[in-house]
């Protein structure tokens, strides 16, 4: 994770995605001061630093203030109205998409591919839980791929394709346990 000082632009963007030690695929936490509990979890240094940790070398954005400069792969980008806007033009998001984890590519010059996942935003512990799931499978896929197919789209198209088959083994399991919790009521 790398924290940004200053306002970012969608140059800065381009140019973290085509550094050469950078997997073409790129991550960017988003939320609004409605939201105390992601607020929370990214001002905490040991969570921060555990995500930094975590993501390897594929880039994280989040609107964050920057205590100190540090070589990470966290980018944190402070919460100003100018950033704000970027973000949510950049992903063609609305105010009611937010919280949310994006995945994204970068397909061509000026086109990305991206991937949302809505946060849930009740308790820090699970803002945390969440977020280090969707970073550690994304990792995970990331790791599998050979450096030399980390340029391409594939590892998008990899990673987006981990965090659906998650997230819906999980929607899965929970109608289960309702079901379940149903039928236990009338047996």
């Amino acid at each position: 994770m790398v924290e940004v000082n200053d306002f970012i632009s969608k140059n800065d963007i381009w140019s973290i995605m085509k550094a050469d030690n950078v997997p073409n695929i790129c991550g960017c936490i988003m939320y609004t001061v409605a939201n105390p509990n992601i607020i929370k979890v990214l001002r905490d240094t040991d969570y921060w630093q555990c995500f930094d940790f975590i993501s390897n070398k594929w880039p994280i954005f989040a609107l964050k203030p920057k205590p100190e400069l540090l070589l990470e792969y966290m980018v944190g980008v402070p919460m100003t109205n100018n950033n704000y806007k970027l973000f949510l033009d950049f992903f063609a998001l609305k105010e009611e998409d937010i919280p949310c984890f994006i995945l994204f590519a970068q397909i061509n010059e000026n086109e990305i591919n991206s991937y949302r996942i809505k946060l849930d935003d009740s308790n820090s512990d699970k803002v945390f839980n969440d977020l280090r799931e969707i970073i550690l499978n994304i990792s995970k896929t990331e790791s599998f791929i050979y450096n030399e197919y980390k340029k391409g789209t594939g590892i998008y198209t990899q990673a987006k394709a981990s965090l659906e088959s998650v997230f819906l083994y999980k929607k899965i399991t929970r109608s289960l346990n309702i079901f379940s919790f149903i039928k236990g009521l009338f047996a």
